[in-house]
């Protein structure tokens, strides 16, 4: 049998930011945070990301540097920060 631990968000914080490009040639800056899991005191690890536009909406990560935003359009980016 598996042990599985919960894990506490201790808080969620932007952890970068990128600039997109979308197929109509739209610039777009994708921001990306992360939630903070609490690993013991004071000890904590980055968890699960998120990319959002600047404008609150959910992007996807497709593959590296190729994004979906949530009314279907593909942004690319070349740029080295992107995930």
């Amino acid at each position: 049998m598996a042990v599985t631990a919960k894990a506490r968000v201790r808080r969620i914080e932007r952890t970068g930011s990128f600039r997109a490009t979308g197929e109509d040639g739209g610039r777009y800056t994708l921001h990306v945070f992360s939630c903070l899991l609490e690993a013991g005191p004071p000890a904590e690890i980055r968890g699960v990301r998120s990319i959002w536009t600047e404008d609150g909406e959910a992007v996807d990560r497709v593959g590296r540097g190729e994004y979906r935003t949530a009314w279907g359009e593909i942004l690319r980016s070349d740029d080295p920060d992107a995930p």
